[in-house]
């Protein structure tokens, strides 16, 4: 895999409320801080409700191979899984919200291949 390869991500999150619209406002700036090339992918609904969904289409990219990984701020069951078939990693990631932490810190929760 390249080098140029590496640095593009996918970053996905569904955004249905002000704080999730932040988390993934924050996602996108720890991409940014890691030098990531980012395509996003969001929802305001859950995807299993709409025929069409940024969720269906992301995973049609990861089976595509476009992207060195999958960002999010959300877990989502079994997308390890789909991802390792494919040599995507997973990165769930969450803001370090505690009051001992300076701001713009990061915690890493889970990261898969």
């Amino acid at each position: 895999m390249s080098d140029t390869m590496r640095r593009h991500v996918a970053l996905y999150g569904l955004v249905r409320s002000q704080r999730e619209r932040l988390l993934h406002t924050l996602s996108r700036a720890f991409c940014s801080q890691c030098g990531w090339v980012v395509t996003e992918y969001v929802d305001n609904v859950e995807p299993q409700s709409v025929k069409i969904s940024r969720w269906r289409a992301l995973l049609e990219d990861v089976a595509a191979r476009k992207y060195y990984a999958v960002v999010m701020f959300q877990d989502a069951p079994g997308l390890d899984e789909y991802c390792r078939q494919y040599d995507t990693y997973v990165a769930v990631i969450s803001p370090d919200t505690s009051s001992h932490a300076p701001s713009g810190q990061w915690r890493r929760v889970k990261v898969g291949q």
